[in-house]
């Protein structure tokens, strides 16, 4: 299911939920909208806060292994933000009750980005979605 967002629902997500201090100013503007990235089915979407923050919300299709495509979607972030000059990526996987691949997942993440330290990983509850 999609989730949907407004400004105050977002900043609240991106402050409270992510733990990002960043400036009121980037917060007046905001952009939402469904992204594609090659090789991965599951539903993603791409937000841009303030052209400064860049966070893609993964939600892995149940059935598949998502921590075989963590490093697939991040390198898909990371090109996307190098390209737009962004500060920062922040990759958010939304999973449900019975997620069992978050050590897996972590830890092709982190094997891939180990020297950007601008590239983050976050695990949220559908719920708070």
């Amino acid at each position: 299911m999609a989730e949907v967002w407004n400004d105050e629902r977002l900043k609240e997500f991106v402050q409270k939920t992510l733990g990002c201090v960043c400036p009121e100013e980037v917060f007046e503007k905001i952009e939402v909208g469904r992204h594609l990235v090659e090789g991965y089915s599951g539903e993603l979407t791409r937000i841009v806060v303030g052209d400064k923050l860049l966070i893609y919300v993964a939600r892995p299709d149940p059935g598949n292994n998502f921590a075989d495509r963590a490093d697939l979607v991040g390198l898909a972030g990371k090109t996307d933000r190098d390209a737009n000059k962004y500060n920062r990526f922040r990759l958010v996987v939304a999973f449900s009750e019975g997620f069992t691949q978050k050590d897996h997942v972590s830890e092709r993440f982190f094997k891939t980005f180990v020297t950007d330290e601008k590239m983050h990983l976050h695990f949220v509850s559908e719920k708070l979605l």
